[in-house]
């Protein structure tokens, strides 16, 4: 059946379906599901994802920042750099759902929101556990029931991600750019 074959009267619903149907079915659009945020995001960092203008930042974790190096001596690697292109690799083209945690950061609705994200729909793979048990994320202290620690343990144990050498925590480095300026 083409577009052609439909009744002049059913053209505009028929049009009107296809459109959504595309929409819903492609493009990084975010689209608000019972408050969740679903979509295929852009990584802007180990721990920040942005759909389409709506940044999250995963809740529980703190990556490096894109700039923080790791490492000693001649061995010194961008493990910022190293991280964020180990959650794309992970999140590539796949859709992501996100919990909200609370109200957004900062000012009234312009801030980054604190989520629990999902790939393949809340309950499948937990995003920010990922992280943390691949060693390119460490959990928050202040997270709540001290979450993700026990991912954090095992990543260290095994020397996965910033594991393997000598860095920084996240934190740390944020507070000592921060003096440098």
């Amino acid at each position: 059946m083409t577009i052609s074959n439909i009744p002049f009267a059913a053209k505009p619903a028929a049009l009107a379906l296809i459109a959504s149907i595309c929409m819903a079915a492609g493009g990084p659009a975010a689209r608000a599901q019972n408050d969740q945020i679903v979509g295929r995001p852009r990584v802007i960092d180990a721990d920040t994802l942005d759909f389409a203008g709506n940044r999250v930042d995963l809740s529980g974790i703190d990556g490096p920042e894109i700039g923080q190096t790791c490492g000693a001596g001649a061995a010194v690697w961008n493990c910022g750099l190293e991280a964020r292109w180990a959650l794309l690799n992970r999140v590539g083209q796949h859709w992501v759902t996100c919990v909200p945690q609370g109200p957004p950061e900062g000012l009234a609705e312009a801030g980054p929101r604190r989520a629990v994200c999902y790939l393949a729909g809340v309950g499948q793979l937990d995003v920010g556990a990922w992280l943390v048990a691949e060693g390119w994320a460490l959990a928050e202290r202040e997270a709540a029931g001290g979450a993700y620690l026990v991912e954090e343990a095992a990543a260290q144990k095994s020397g996965k991600g910033l594991w393997r050498g000598v860095f920084t925590a996240p934190w740390d480095w944020r507070r000592g750019q921060k003096s440098k300026d």
